[in-house]
């Protein structure tokens, strides 16, 4: 039986790859397109600006990283405005956009296409391809889902994962399947195991950097344990992913005075798979994002990220200067020096004090200017770990959500529990530790639809 989509899927599949061009010319005059191959399943898959730039960064307006006077506050949207102060509601009105709950939902949607098509023709492909397909499919709505709930539900905690809601789980292509909220493990226990059949599937290295691989599934597979606390789990992934691909960038091969400092797509050879985020609010974006001072003023001298990453504009404000992606968009895919960091966490945490602060310092050495670098000491595993929590943040400052990520995760330990104060026109607005605020409301429109539970803030 074939698959058949209405005539949107023809503008949701539009990306700048070649065969997928093709392959538009041949459907895009067709009021149903057929989807039958394998190559047709790909090019889904291939749509890089829905499923690779279309990542959520709401978060980082609520964090410790950005700043905003008044004029830049005043250019934004509503919701940004209502973020940036920590409002009680955010979206502000019925018709605001839904902060990465819509764009999450159709790209798993997209998922589930290709997941029930790619069965349907199994006898019809290479086992080479459909195990790509599939796999990357899995990886997609993973990803997706561990977006949603990083930002429309609580944080992750042992105690409470069988009480806090989760969100509406999909994974058929059923429209009249009824919307409802699950517990929060049955969300996290499908994001595992479509990851886990993902590793299985997938090859080792993309043959683009926009398409999942092992190496990829395996650092969202690091990220999503280290989420939960699961550190040894979270090692075993990042040592795993870093034994296939481990290439860092050494600092002094950029150009400090570039406008675009690293390497653009897909000559950074850090980047294990390659997505941007959406940032089309000015308090979040290229040249507009005006840099936290407590977080400029802690990088040392001869750090190069200091240069690379920022730059002093009218006033004595601090830009963002330099995007990892190498263009105008954040990047939010997954990179070599994540899983460093991630590895270096996990050391300090299960108490392994030298190979922590060994993997911390490998990282470094790559980023201070030449010859000035002295690797940092720890007497100790908590030693160790502040130091690695203080160079995660430095590391990657702007990466999508991961800062918003780290701060619901953090605040859970008392000794690392962080009060977020944003001071705007002389009124200091204030976001608390395990605040109900770091959970966004749902859109209204979904509530009315479907008569889900709101999330309180």
């Amino acid at each position: 039986m074939k698959t058949f989509i209405t005539l949107f899927i023809t503008v949701l599949l539009f990306s700048s790859c070649d065969k997928q061009n093709e392959w538009l010319e041949v459907k895009s005059n067709k009021k149903d397109v057929i989807l039958s191959t394998a190559a047709d399943y790909q090019a889904v898959l291939d749509n890089l600006f829905r499923l690779n730039y279309n990542q959520a960064s709401f978060g980082m307006l609520c964090t410790d990283n950005v700043t905003a006077d008044l004029a830049l506050w005043q250019q934004a949207d509503e919701p940004s405005r209502n973020a940036y102060i920590f409002a009680e509601q955010i979206l502000g009105t019925p018709s605001a956009p839904s902060i990465g709950w819509s764009s999450e939902y159709s790209n798993i949607a997209s998922c589930n296409i290709v997941v029930e098509g790619i069965q349907r023709i199994r006898n019809n492909v290479t086992l080479a391809e459909y195990n790509n397909i599939l796999g990357s499919a899995l990886f997609f709505r993973a990803n997706n889902y561990f977006s949603l709930t990083q930002n429309f539900c609580t944080p992750y905690n042992d105690k409470a994962i069988n009480s806090s809601l989760g969100v509406p789980i999909r994974r058929t292509t059923d429209v009249n399947e009824k919307s409802v909220r699950p517990i929060l493990k049955e969300n996290y226990d499908n994001i595992l195991d479509d990851l886990k059949n993902a590793e299985k599937l997938l090859p080792d290295l993309p043959a683009y950097q926009t398409r999942p691989s092992r190496v990829s599934t395996l650092a969202l597979l690091a990220r999503v344990y280290l989420t939960m606390g699961k550190y040894e789990e979270s090692l075993s992934c990042s040592e795993k992913a870093l034994s296939i691909y481990s290439e860092l960038i050494d600092y002094n091969t950029l150009k400090e005075n570039d406008e675009f400092v690293f390497p653009v797509y897909p000559n950074n050879k850090e980047i294990l798979f390659f997505a941007g985020s959406s940032t089309y609010h000015p308090l979040y974006r290229y040249q507009y994002t005006q840099v936290n001072s407590e977080l400029y003023n802690s990088y040392q001298e001869n750090d190069l990220r200091k240069i690379l990453f920022f730059k002093k504009g009218n006033g004595g404000i601090i830009l963002l200067k330099g995007q990892y992606t190498g263009e105008y968009s954040m990047f939010s895919g997954f990179a070599t020096n994540e899983l460093y960091l991630m590895k270096a966490e996990c050391q300090a945490r299960l108490g392994f004090t030298e190979l922590a602060m060994e993997t911390i310092n490998y990282l470094l050495k790559n980023r201070w200017r030449k010859n000035t670098f002295v690797p940092l000491p720890a007497i100790n595993a908590d030693a160790a770990l502040h130091i690695i929590l203080d160079e995660r943040r430095k590391e990657i400052p702007f990466l999508s959500n991961m800062r918003w990520q780290d701060l619901r995760r953090l605040n859970q330990e008392p000794r690392f529990a962080k009060k977020i104060v944003h001071r705007l026109d002389n009124v200091d607005y204030v976001l608390e530790p395990n605040s109900p605020k770091y959970v966004f409301d749902i859109p209204f429109n979904e509530i009315e639809y479907s008569g889900i539970q709101q999330n309180i803030r």
